[in-house]
């Protein structure tokens, strides 16, 4: 090695310790070189054209993953491997799967009642982050007395199959 190029790794090795546990241009400059490196920035379809707008991209990863999951034998690209629902059937039978009895069936649709709720609400271990509601565990611990009923309506509503409230998605 010569001097100039000991001297320039001397300085690389100096600045990146110096810097290591900061966050600085160097630790941006890092990340952007990163974030750049993941970009997909063109793609080739089955039927072997090229795509490099995003748009594009998108819609032949889509395509992709629709047929990868699409389980219908007919719409499969191998149909030298169809889906037998006989042959599943007969290997989740050889297997001894865990099975719930109608005590403990009858247990999980029974309605769920305020004191459940309660129980919970005083098992949030304090200083937790919040949820996606904004709310702390301090807020429901606060207010049960007032949230209480209307959680056990909403809750007993899920299980009876209706969907969430368009302001809760």
């Amino acid at each position: 090695m010569t001097k100039d190029s000991q001297r320039a790794l001397l300085w690389t090795k100096q600045l990146f310790y110096n810097k290591s546990n900061k966050a600085d241009s160097l630790l941006a400059h890092k990340l952007c070189q990163k974030t750049q490196a993941k970009n997909i920035d063109k793609i080739k379809s089955p039927r072997g054209t090229t795509y490099t707008t995003p748009d594009r991209i998108a819609s032949v990863f889509a395509a992709y993953f629709t047929e990868l999951y699409n389980h219908r034998s007919e719409t499969r690209q191998n149909p030298n491997h169809p889906i037998d629902p006989q042959a599943i059937e007969s290997y989740l039978g050889d297997i001894p799967l865990p099975a719930l009895s109608e005590e403990m069936r009858a247990q999980l649709t029974t309605p769920i009642t305020t004191d459940e709720i309660a129980l919970t609400i005083k098992s949030i271990k304090p200083h937790k982050c919040p949820g996606p509601d904004g709310f702390t565990d301090q807020y429901y611990k606060s207010f049960s007395d007032a949230l209480l009923p209307h959680h056990a309506s909403l809750y007993n509503s899920l299980l009876q199959g209706d969907a969430l409230p368009e302001d809760m998605l």
